[in-house]
């Protein structure tokens, strides 16, 4: 059982059942406990990324309240993109969204692996491809 944090308009919380975990691509299926006031709209499962591309990102860094950030995507390599907004330890799991569409494009990643070794410094995320993915592989 996790608790789902809403802020805005008011303050609420909802318990969630994780339904599925996948801890190398740092991704969760949670389940709502109750229909949820809102939600965010996912690009399609084509969408087509390009560097310089303005993002918006969300969490919730260190615990404290959400607060957004922007950027660029700045790398594209297959199923791992780079952007210039900072993701900071509390932030991964966070949304994506493209600046100009505000679709959720990805997920905040603040881990990653390289040759071995946890890299804590690079802004990745999870391609919407990827999610799309993960919610049909554990979905059906």
């Amino acid at each position: 059982m996790v608790i789902v944090e809403l802020f805005y308009p008011d303050n609420i919380d909802i318990p969630a059942t994780v339904i599925i975990t996948d801890t190398i691509k740092d991704l969760a299926l949670i389940k709502p406990s109750r229909k949820l006031p809102y939600s965010a709209h996912l690009a399609d499962k084509d969408y087509k990324p390009y560097i310089f591309t303005p993002v918006y990102t969300v969490g919730c860094s260190l615990g404290l309240e959400p607060r957004p950030s922007s950027g660029q995507i700045c790398v594209i390599h297959g199923s791992y993109w780079e952007i210039s907004s900072p993701i900071l330890p509390g932030n991964s799991g966070g949304p994506v969204f493209n600046a100009r569409t505000y679709e959720v494009i990805g997920i905040a990643v603040w881990v990653r692996t390289y040759n071995g070794q946890l890299i804590t410094t690079m802004a990745g995320i999870v391609p919407i491809q990827s999610i799309y993915e993960f919610m049909e592989k554990y979905t059906d």
